[in-house]
């Protein structure tokens, strides 16, 4: 039976209520189809774990669809989120950066069937967190980026400013019984296609820790963050898979 797992922690010092990724997973229970988002609020900016919250939520329940033809649903969820953040009355050092507007790098991954049968899947993204497709051992799949040289310094961003231009890179395959997804934000992204750049086993990895919850996985990032090989950043991991899919050795 398919399932979505999510592994998530904020920076190395600082709190829960300081994350600013944000994640959500939905499942179709009439048609067996999913749909994950993942978002990276920008720190800089105002209000961002809200903008990247709101981004994820609207994503997964269908009520937003990154395409051609989005702007329109996309300015509603900048304006409510405007009516959110201006409730209450605002410093005017803190007005000031909501009228700059908040950011937030998005990926979304929608699978139709698939999982329990043969399926296609469609993912979008804006900016530096990627998708990875498994079938046994083999990756299928990457996106946006195959190559830790790829990610950008300065990924591009989903504004909240009404009308702000967006334009989101796509894309599509094929998914069988047994194929696993993987979604995870920059830090991650990072450290994954440098160890498989230099033939490591990066998804089998993560495919453990995905099985062995989150208390090993926060040690797990610890350890990466001591030894220099993880950037100290919010760090998200969602795995779509099914049980015919844990064939992976560690590494």
């Amino acid at each position: 039976m398919p399932t979505c797992c999510a592994l998530f922690l904020p920076k190395a010092g600082s709190s829960a209520q300081e994350y600013e990724d944000a994640w959500a997973c939905e499942e179709d229970a009439d048609t067996g189809g999913w749909r994950l988002g993942l978002a990276d609020g920008a720190t800089e900016s105002s209000f961002a774990g809200l903008w990247a919250t709101m981004l994820v939520r609207s994503y997964a329940q269908g009520r937003w669809h990154p395409d051609a033809e989005c702007q329109e649903e996309l300015d509603s969820l900048r304006r409510r989120w405007q009516r959110i953040v201006t409730r209450r009355p605002l410093p005017w050092y803190a007005e000031a950066k909501v009228q700059a507007g908040a950011y937030a790098t998005f990926l979304g991954l929608a699978v139709d069937g698939g999982l329990g049968g043969a399926g296609r899947w469609r993912a979008v993204a804006l900016g530096d967190s990627c998708l990875f497709q498994l079938r046994g051992r083999k990756l299928l799949a990457a996106f946006p980026f195959a190559a830790e040289a790829d990610l950008p310094w300065r990924p591009a961003a989903v504004s909240s400013r009404p009308g702000s231009d967006v334009a989101f890179a796509t894309a599509q395959g094929d998914c069988r019984p047994g194929d696993s997804f993987l979604l995870m934000s920059d830090a991650l992204a990072h450290w994954c296609l440098g160890r498989a750049e230099r033939r490591g086993r990066p998804f089998g990895s993560l495919l453990h820790l995905a099985e062995a919850g989150p208390k090993r996985f926060a040690r797990w990032v610890a350890a990466r963050r001591r030894a220099g090989e993880l950037r100290n950043d919010d760090v998200t991991l969602l795995v779509l898979s099914s049980r015919e899919a844990a064939s992976w050795r560690r590494s």
